[in-house]
């Protein structure tokens, strides 16, 4: 597999039995942008200067067991679109 610098691979699997823990790297990789009253007046008062050419998206896959991510490996790699990294509970 070779880099691409115009389409960089941020596929990222996540690996726990724990429903929380996944929502735990959803808050890190794909952080919803708050939609609150100070935020809306910012917006008012200075316009849109969301620096949107460093917003990094991430696509999280979640896997509760590992049966479940050799399956979601397979998958990706049948797509020819792998993970770039794979966060995983082993304990």
């Amino acid at each position: 597999m070779n880099y691409d610098p115009k389409n960089p691979n941020r596929r990222v699997l996540v690996v726990d039995d724990t429903a929380m823990i996944h929502d735990d790297f959803r808050k890190v990789f794909a952080p919803v942008a708050p939609a609150n009253s100070l935020d809306r007046a910012e917006v008012e008062l200075f316009g849109d200067t969301a620096n949107k050419a460093t917003a990094v998206e991430f696509q999280l896959t979640s896997a509760f067991q590992g049966q479940e991510a050799i399956e979601k490996v397979r998958a990706a790699l049948a797509k020819d679109e792998p993970f770039a990294v794979a966060f995983m509970d082993v304990r």
